[in-house]
């Protein structure tokens, strides 16, 4: 039995409501990572229950947002949780605060900590910290990967024992946004054109094509069916 023009009109207006809906959800997750800052795999640094650990960095330019981290797998486990401050460049006085989180579309070893926008941060330099705390009898500890040191020009500090890791630094990455909407889809507009290569390599971008592109492809053929 073929559906009526009613049912494909509903089915029409909640795809619309889902597309809608995947839309805002990409725009109020959008943000510009830092890029002279490249993350990489290099050695790892094990964070036990309870540790923290501390990492100072230099904002680039306004709108702080987000910084990124790379874990490796497993990451952080359910039941577990990774507590982040950012504070000023003696690690004292808190900021922001929240948790290490996978990021809206989900990328290989990637985690977030991301914050309420901080409108005046270029050239001001911060400190993030990260502590775990375990819920998972099974979790040892979460290991983050680090890079050299010279990166963000400070190396990667144990807090529990106040010893430096010699040459090494977090490997993470600032992300910013801008004060408005418009501003944020100018940007975004530059940066694939500038980099269009290797910017729709990102999980993102190549995400939302293609559920634009089968979402596309489905309302045609249902048009056409009607």
């Amino acid at each position: 039995m073929k559906p009526s023009l009613t049912q494909k009109r509903i089915f029409l207006v909640v795809l619309g409501i889902l597309v809608i809906l995947v839309g805002y959800r990409f725009v109020a997750n959008i943000s510009f990572p830092d890029s002279g800052i490249v993350l990489e795999k290099g050695d790892l640094f094990r964070l036990l229950p309870k540790q923290s650990l501390s990492q100072t960095f230099t904002a680039n330019r306004d709108g702080l947002h987000e910084i990124e981290f790379l874990l490796r797998t497993p990451g952080v486990r359910e039941g577990d949780r990774v507590d982040m401050t950012l504070a000023d460049a003696t690690c004292a006085d808190a900021i922001r605060t929240g948790k290490l989180d996978v990021p809206f579309l989900n990328a290989d070893n990637l985690y977030v900590f991301a914050f309420p926008r901080i409108a005046d941060s270029a050239g001001k330099k911060y400190c993030v910290t990260a502590t775990l705390h375990t819920g998972n009898k099974t979790t040892k500890y979460v290991q983050f990967f680090t890079t050299d040191a010279a990166v963000l020009g400070a190396p990667l500090t144990d807090r529990s024992t106040g010893t430096a890791m010699d040459g090494r630094s977090l490997s993470m990455r600032p992300a910013y946004v801008n004060g408005s909407f418009t501003a944020d889809m100018r940007e975004l507009t530059e940066r694939i054109s500038q980099y269009k290569p290797a910017f729709l390599k990102s999980a993102v971008i190549t995400t939302v094509a293609v559920a634009v592109a089968i979402l596309s492809i489905t309302l045609v053929v249902i048009l056409i069916t009607i």
